[in-house]
Order: C-alpha cells, then structure tokens, then sequence
C-alpha cells in the first residue's frame, strides 16, 4: 500500500473514530424523548390552588404548610384547606404517592366562619367526589372511605400512611354534636 493510501485509510478511521465518540457523546447528554414511548413525565406542581367537596358545599383555596419532624398536623388557620408539602407527594395524575391536605373545625363557631364545620360524616359518604386544581391541572377523586378515627390511632393507620399512588386524604378534627372530641374525620379518595 503506497503511502497516498495509508493516508487517505488513516484519515477514513480518524473520521469514523471522531463520529462514533460524537454519537456516542450525544447519546449520552441528550434528554431522553418520553413522550416517544408513549411515556410523559409528570408535570411538575408547583402550587394547590383549590379543594371541593360538593357535597358537603365545602370550597376553599389551598394554602402550603409543613409539619416536620413534629407529626402534629395544625393547620395556621381556620378559612382554608392546607396541603402539607412534606408528607407524600402533590397531588398530580401521575402521583407516586399519596397526597394530604387538612384543615380546621371549630366548635364554637358557624361554618360561615369555618367552612370545614361543614365536612362530616352525614356530608361525605363513598362514591362523593373531590375535587382539587393545581397550578398545572385539574383532578377528580373518588371518596372510598370518610370515617372518623381516634387520634391515639390516627398516626399508625396503614390505610391513611401507607404509600398509594393517586391517593388522596384529607383530615380534620372531628365534631361531635359541635362539640371538640377525641376523633380526627378523615376523607381518602382515590384518583379517577
């Protein structure tokens, strides 16, 4: 092989060498295309602007608390629903988790004052719908369970903490004849 040869060979292989490491480097750096297979990430929520229980008449905005390592879920007020950001995940249609919200009752005033009051078990049965909008999407839940819970029991529930994904639960003290009692009043719905 003459030398003309070996060059134009040498050349060939470098060139070849050089579009195999840019492939390859592309590949590696380059986002991947969900949506391709069909898959779509889960859009990112970055705010809860509204919860709806309609049978009970209860809407309210959605303000954002946590809880910490304290466990105790104290809602700073008693006109909205407050969804408690570091415990499961935000509510999303693609939820890995299960998404909490709460509020406050009160037992020595209306719900024109406290709308929560309005939320008990005579206003929630299973099959009522939930509805909850985010700064990305719209979502409908489907009540399977609305119960009251003793508060001794409430923190060890497997039905309210384990993980679920498209689960949503929401949690508030619990009137009994208006009056404060031993109870919370839970409302789990599942993502339809």
């Amino acid at each position: 092989m003459g030398r003309k040869q070996r060059l134009t060979v040498t050349i060939t292989v470098f060139a070849l060498s050089m579009l195999t490491l840019f492939w390859a480097g592309w590949q590696w750096w380059s986002p991947v295309d969900s949506s391709a297979s069909g898959n779509r990430p889960a859009p990112a929520v970055s705010h809860v602007v509204s919860f709806s229980l309609p049978t009970a008449g209860y809407t309210s905005e959605v303000h954002t608390m946590d809880i910490a390592d304290s466990g105790v879920i104290d809602p700073p007020d008693y006109e909205h629903t407050w969804w408690i950001r570091d415990r499961g995940v935000a509510p999303s249609s693609a939820a890995t988790d299960t998404t909490y919200l709460a509020c406050h009752t009160h037992s020595g005033k209306s719900a024109q004052v406290v709308p929560c009051n309005m939320v008990t078990p005579d206003t929630v049965l299973p099959g009522s719908e939930v509805q909850v909008t985010t700064d990305v999407e719209e979502l409908t839940y489907e009540v399977i369970d609305a119960r009251t819970i003793p508060r001794d029991e409430f923190e060890h529930d497997a039905e309210i903490w384990d993980v679920n994904p498209g689960r949503l639960v929401w949690i508030s003290c619990y009137l009994e004849d208006g009056r404060y009692s031993d109870y919370n009043f839970v409302v789990i719905a599942e993502l339809t």
